[in-house]
């Protein structure tokens, strides 16, 4: 499936996991969870997760026996601006669905008043 967020800000391992953190965003998640949606390779993810750590774009939660979870933190400016582009992706696509939407509906009618 596409990415309009992806095609937006680029394919790169960073922007994969940002995107995983923006979609679950209600979510504590497990880095391993990260690792398996995008077929990432390990120490990468870790580095990148360590990165968005340090300028606290995501926040740990709480451990579940050895796994520490996390999730985003939206009390960053960065996290809160992240959003909104994420949700500005997702509205355009949305509305570029509807539109299409409409366009079949219209050929549709066009071929049965056609058919009459």
């Amino acid at each position: 499936m596409k990415s309009a967020f992806l095609e937006t800000v680029g394919f790169t391992f960073r922007n994969k996991v940002l995107e995983y953190f923006l979609m679950c965003r209600e979510l504590d998640i497990a880095i391993a969870d990260v690792i398996e949606e995008y077929n990432l390779n390990k120490a990468t993810t870790y580095t990148v997760i360590n990165e968005l750590l340090a300028k606290e774009i995501i926040k740990p939660t709480r451990k579940i026996g050895n796994t520490q979870l996390y999730n985003l933190n939206k009390n960053n400016i960065i996290s809160q601006q992240l959003i909104r582009l994420f949700d500005d992706c997702i509205a355009k696509v949305v509305e570029e669905y509807r539109e299409k939407e409409k366009q079949v509906i219209t050929i549709k009618n066009k071929i049965k008043e056609k058919k009459k």
